[in-house]
């Protein structure tokens, strides 16, 4: 009735109970309400980004770990910031990708949001699986090999220099500004990583993914543990974590590398691609 929209009407409640100091300026016309909304954002991105801030004792463990079925874990629902997964590619594990949806649309806070590491040949039937109710999907993702080629699916008759990672999203995404959708792998090798588990990823890139979707101090899961490579990231970058691991053989390696792991310093910063480089992806 007063031509007042109810955007404008939650941004002011918004501030009033984040930022009053920003909504006095709003009140004496030094700022408007989308710079005022805009400087709260910056300010919580700051805070969220301030390692500093959280004091992690080395003897605290700060993960938990789960031997069992996906859908079996006991771990509160809406309760995890972000999923990030390397579930098994093959057809006759899509039931997998089933399972990884129902989860994620349970687990998932408002806004959290799913990462899952994919491969070609079974996108499409990956995806569907993945379209449940209460999941979205936000974007695609590319993680590129660098100088080396990946499977070789002759079927299809090509190589590929790619992997995508679905990124779905459990309401609306409310989270930092993402700078690329596409990584490029820093190993020469295409070994390494796997010394933990056959289908392991590399520490490196996985750090990168935590550090550019998740803050300090929230609450990661991994389904699909595999040799741990996701718990690593999350300890040395001050996040909890939950692990899952169906496969006794591997939930035990993951177990002993993580409750031997030591803080220290890992760079999850992967260079961003060159113009060429993002230009082939």
């Amino acid at each position: 009735m007063l031509g007042v929209s109810e955007g404008c009407i939650q941004k002011a409640k918004n501030l009033k109970e984040k930022a009053p100091d920003l909504l006095e300026k709003v009140r004496a016309g030094l700022l408007n309400l989308n710079k005022a909304e805009g400087e709260l954002y910056r300010r919580q991105e700051a805070a969220a980004k301030n390692t500093a801030a959280v004091v992690v004792d080395p003897t605290e463990k700060r993960f938990l770990l789960h031997n069992c079925d996906i859908l079996e874990a006991p771990i509160e629902d809406a309760s995890i910031d972000a999923i990030i997964t390397d579930p098994p590619y093959g057809g006759e594990h899509l039931d997998c990708w089933r399972k990884l949806g129902q989860f994620a649309a349970r687990k998932l806070k408002p806004g959290g949001v799913l990462l899952a590491m994919g491969g070609l040949y079974h996108l499409p039937e990956q995806l569907q699986n993945l379209d449940v109710d209460g999941l979205r999907y936000y974007w695609m993702l590319c993680y590129r090999y660098k100088d080396k080629h990946g499977d070789y699916p002759r079927q299809r008759k090509l190589r590929t220099f790619w992997k995508p990672i679905m990124w779905f999203v459990k309401g609306e995404y409310d989270r930092t500004f993402q700078g690329t959708d596409a990584f490029v792998d820093c190993y020469e090798n295409n070994q390494q990583g796997k010394e933990h588990h056959k289908w392991g990823q590399s520490v490196p890139f996985f750090t990168t993914l935590v550090e550019k979707f998740t803050y300090t101090d929230d609450l990661v899961c991994d389904p699909f543990l595999g040799g741990g490579t996701t718990g690593i990231a999350c300890l040395a970058l001050k996040r909890r974590f939950i692990g899952i691991e169906i496969d006794a053989k591997a939930y035990d390696v993951s177990h002993r590398r993580l409750t031997e792991w030591k803080p220290e310093s890992v760079s999850g910063e992967v260079p961003p691609p060159t113009k060429t480089e993002a230009r082939a992806a």
